[in-house]
């Protein structure tokens, strides 16, 4: 599902929307004694952001005020839409901001975290570090979004790292790289992921995402990794991960092909790689190569998709994925374009001799 928001205005209104959102909300500046969001000294208004968008948004990291980091250990006021590494209203790149948030909820309408870059100046960079009892809501949560106009260059990058016993709770979508050469990077060592209805990991436009998983649990009604348009993405588990796809008519996409009425270039790639035992991931149906149309019994189609699982063993040790429902491993036999899946297995630290068969544990299945 993506989300667009639409504004319909004529005339000379349209402009005068555009030239005031460039100075409408607040730019972190550090003005104050330490780093604290709450700090009204922090904001260049001297006014901690609060509201509704436009009036509320908040941006750390831009041309008003470069290479900033915001810290915030308690509670904060709601507010509109928050920006970490961007260009919003000026164009242009080389923009950095990170926010290092550690205790308190900080509730913001649509969050972003890299944007806007145009690669003229370098890319913008936006660094989330979300880690202790910190709790942060949003609507939808996107990291490296595009704008760019360089396809051979990363034009914004966006990393979240969130470990602890920290909560990141997205109530319509959560974006890991989209669009424009953009790269969305995550690290996850503990905490929870919620993203609600759906996440992708590398989404349309040549981007790239990355998302790593070792403790803590990840939840979603559907994951897609690599989708549609030249995108790519890489979601490697291990250590003790915990993800669960929820929406039974969804699942987990490996590689999924164009979605019907895109156009090309229309080529996308992913991998799920799992190392160790210890990983439980459970989904409700599983396609590795697929499509959108082709997937879970929907009929055929003709859009290429690359998809790759692999498993890696650990002392000794390989972890089963839970499928309650179908699944599509594309065998590429539908002709040219249609795509295809592979298989890796890695038993070199495993004392395993012999053939890998894999078995269908599902006795009650259709």
């Amino acid at each position: 599902m993506n989300l667009h928001r639409k504004i319909f205005l004529c005339g000379a209104a349209v402009l005068a929307l555009v030239f005031s959102n460039v100075a409408v909300g607040q730019n972190f500046v550090g003005g104050g004694a330490t780093p604290d969001w709450n700090d009204p000294l922090n904001w260049d208004n001297e006014i901690v952001p609060t509201g509704a968008t436009p009036g509320g948004n908040a941006s750390i990291g831009t041309a008003a005020s470069n290479n900033v980091t915001a810290t915030l250990t308690a509670d904060a006021p709601a507010h509109g839409d928050l920006r970490i590494g961007s260009s919003f209203g000026t164009g242009g790149g080389g923009h950095v901001g990170a926010l290092d948030h550690s205790g308190g909820i900080l509730a913001s309408n649509w969050a972003f975290v890299g944007v806007d870059g145009d690669g003229a100046d370098g890319a913008n960079v936006g660094t989330y570090n979300l880690s202790g009892t910190a709790v942060h809501t949003a609507q939808v949560f996107t990291l490296g979004l595009g704008g760019g106009i360089d396809p051979a260059i990363i034009n914004n990058q966006g990393v979240l790292n969130i470990s602890d016993s920290a909560v990141l709770d997205v109530a319509d979508g959560f974006n890991v790289g989209r669009g424009d050469s953009s790269l969305g990077v995550v690290n996850q060592t503990g905490g929870t992921v919620d993203a609600g209805s759906w996440f992708n990991v590398g989404d349309d436009g040549a981007s790239q995402a990355e998302y790593n998983i070792s403790g803590g649990n990840a939840i979603s009604q559907e994951i897609s990794v690599g989708q549609t348009a030249n995108s790519s993405g890489v979601f490697n588990l291990s250590g003790t991960a915990t993800v669960t796809v929820t929406n039974p008519a969804q699942g987990l996409r490996v590689g999924r092909g164009l979605i019907p009425g895109q156009q090309a270039p229309n080529f996308s790639e992913g991998l799920l790689s799992i190392t160790g035992g210890g990983v439980n991931l459970s989904v409700t149906n599983l396609s590795v190569g697929g499509d959108e149309a082709g997937e879970f019994g929907d009929g055929p189609t003709a859009t290429p998709a690359e998809g790759t699982l692999s498993f890696i063993s650990e002392s000794g040790a390989v972890s089963a994925i839970d499928v309650s429902g179908d699944v599509l491993l594309n065998d590429g036999s539908g002709g040219a374009g249609t795509g295809f899946a592979q298989l890796l297995v890695d038993l070199e630290t495993s004392p395993i001799v012999g053939d890998v068969t894999l078995i269908d544990l599902c006795d009650t299945c259709s």
